[in-house]
């Protein structure tokens, strides 16, 4: 294809998808090699099929599971679920996304020997640059007295922490990261931050944990607390505000949805 032709589609729900199957192939595999695949399918003079694929040498997934893993809430293995982690509602909205878009998203795999996730899309080609300010508000919109607003983004996870960072620096807003609820408390000891982005499941001090901490500084009462978590079950959501959280979003986090919550909240907190 030619440098000039453009595709449409959602970037950032398909960087977030991509973004959230590596790493769950990143923590499912503690030997080898996570890759990461595009590959032309069919092209026309409208339309470009491309298919994505992200393979790792990790843990495997039995033959007999594969048809469970894209069924909300359910888990793989509970044993697996306590060592590594649960998928929770990811694959399922990941698949929901991609359906949205008009793809299929699929995997293959085998216990012991790795997976391949699979994403076949067709996006149209367009001769112009798409327009992106639909996609991503501008700061303005966040009606705020600061220029930049100052986030912490809290998330043991590197490329959800990458994910992240990216929505909230498109958007205009500053942003440090702690990689734990610890951290997170200290770093809010020494900074008078406008937002807290805080993920709940977390190594050393978890999420919950580290939100009573920071209502027990004075100064830092009124911050808003934005928990995150691919747990979304009323109960998990009842103990994040039960902790002095002041809001909830489930992962993987809709972009929308995400500017949405942080305008709400930094207006509230702006006054």
């Amino acid at each position: 294809m030619s440098d000039e032709v453009r595709l449409n589609g959602d970037r950032v729900k398909l960087e977030q998808v991509l973004l959230n199957l590596a790493s769950n192939a990143v923590k499912f595999t503690r030997h080898g090699a996570v890759s990461l695949r595009a590959s032309l399918i069919e092209a026309t003079g409208e339309e470009v099929k491309i298919r994505f694929e992200i393979q790792d040498t990790g843990i495997g997934i039995d033959q007999s599971l594969l048809e469970h893993i894209f069924v909300p809430f359910e888990q793989v293995d509970n044993t697996l679920t306590r060592q590594y982690g649960g998928l929770g509602l990811g694959l399922s909205i990941n698949r929901k996304l991609i359906e949205m878009m008009g793809g299929e998203m699929g995997v293959e795999s085998e216990s012991g020997k790795g997976s391949t996730f699979w994403i076949v899309i067709t996006l149209k080609r367009s001769r112009t640059q798409p327009a992106v300010a639909s996609r991503i508000p501008p700061l303005q919109s966040l009606q705020t007295n600061k220029a930049r607003p100052r986030i912490l983004l809290v998330d043991d996870d590197f490329i959800n922490q990458e994910l992240l960072k990216f929505l909230l620096n498109e958007a205009g807003l500053q942003c440090d990261s702690a990689n734990d609820g610890e951290e997170a408390v200290g770093m809010v000891k020494n900074t008078d931050y406008d937002l807290v982005l805080m993920d709940i499941q977390m190594p050393i001090m978890d999420g919950l944990a580290a939100t009573r901490a920071i209502r027990l500084l004075p100064e830092r009462r009124l911050t808003p607390v934005i928990g995150v978590s691919a747990n979304a079950f009323a109960e998990d959501k009842d103990r994040c505000f039960e902790a002095g959280m002041n809001a909830f979003l489930a992962k993987p986090v809709a972009p929308e949805v995400l500017y949405s919550e942080l305008a709400k909240w930094l207006i509230k907190n702006d006054r």
